[in-house]
């Protein structure tokens, strides 16, 4: 068995998976508890506190969404991995065509090679061989996986993922809904940001961000697409925490690059920037701009539905 775990290591660590048909969620639920394997060795290794938490509720999750989550689990291991050992690994293209698992697989494979470098580096002779799970598995069951090993990598991180960082990539998602809009002609664009509200903490955000994938999931939904839902419980969670509420924040991009990628005559996107020190409170207002912009989007889905192909 240590022979065959070295064999995975050494395919991890020399290069990635070709994207092939032949995945499917099984084989990256099995490549997602080899690296689970790993990090819970790091998280006992570094002393980390272990804190109970409840999975993410959700359900009918897509390849695409489980592919944003795999993106999210490959920023926390590099960021890891520069912490740790000061090196860093290049960041991959986002893929633009139709995500496939053998597209999440490939990235949790470098996410593992990255957590593999840490684990050397902190010399850890210890070999993880989990027990591999053997009944079928769907996106889903990815999906929740991911964001578990997010959430510990959350708590592994010196620098942790901040309200900027939240804001940042909503600020992105309202340029993304801005050429989203102006594909229809609909106006204000850039929807309307409300008023700031002072000492907002991070489970606000979390819910703000909840009840905008909602009402995404209604244009999805009535366009013609599919989308995963998020249980009602998740508006109810109060172990939030700044890692949780970035996890979301890349969900919620997901969805607005697909609505994107179903508009060939939107304008192209711009790159997004780091703003600076920003509170919850920030990322809460910025949220709500956002959330202006998908109620607009709704309303013109409900008089004309089915424009996704």
């Amino acid at each position: 068995m240590r022979i065959k775990h070295l064999l995975l290591a050494l395919v991890i660590v020399t290069g990635a998976h070709e994207a092939t048909a032949e995945v499917e969620a099984i084989d990256v639920y099995h490549q997602v508890q080899h690296l689970a394997g790993d990090l819970a060795l790091l998280h006992t290794e570094m002393g980390a506190i272990r804190l109970p938490s409840k999975s993410i509720e959700i359900t009918n999750a897509q390849p695409r969404e489980v592919y944003f989550q795999a993106l999210t689990l490959f920023r926390k291991s590099n960021r890891l991995l520069f912490e740790q050992a000061r090196e860093r690994q290049p960041e991959p293209e986002a893929s633009t065509g139709e995500i496939t698992p053998a597209h999440v697989l490939n990235l949790v494979q470098q996410s593992h090679a990255m957590i593999l470098r840490v684990k050397k580096h902190l010399s850890i002779p210890e070999v993880s061989i989990p027990d591999l799970a053997q009944a079928e598995k769907t996106p889903t069951d990815v999906f929740k996986l991911i964001v578990d090993q997010n959430r510990t990598l959350s708590r592994l991180l010196q620098q942790r993922f901040t309200p900027a960082d939240v804001y940042q990539q909503v600020t992105y998602g309202v340029g993304i809904m801005s050429a989203v809009l102006g594909s229809f002609n609909i106006e204000p664009r850039l929807g309307v940001e409300p008023d700031y509200e002072r000492r907002k903490v991070p489970a606000d955000v979390y819910k703000r961000l909840i009840n905008i994938h909602q009402t995404i999931r209604q244009v999805v939904d009535q366009a013609g697409g599919e989308c995963l839902t998020i249980a009602d419980f998740e508006l109810q969670r109060t172990d939030v925490i700044p890692g949780d509420v970035y996890d979301l924040t890349l969900l919620v991009i997901a969805q607005l690059r697909y609505l994107y990628n179903n508009r060939p005559d939107a304008a192209p996107l711009r790159k997004d920037y780091y703003p600076g020190n920003r509170l919850p409170s920030h990322a809460f207002q910025r949220a709500g701009r956002l959330e202006s912009q998908v109620d607009l989007l709704l309303k013109h889905t409900q008089l004309s539905p089915n424009w996704v192909k």
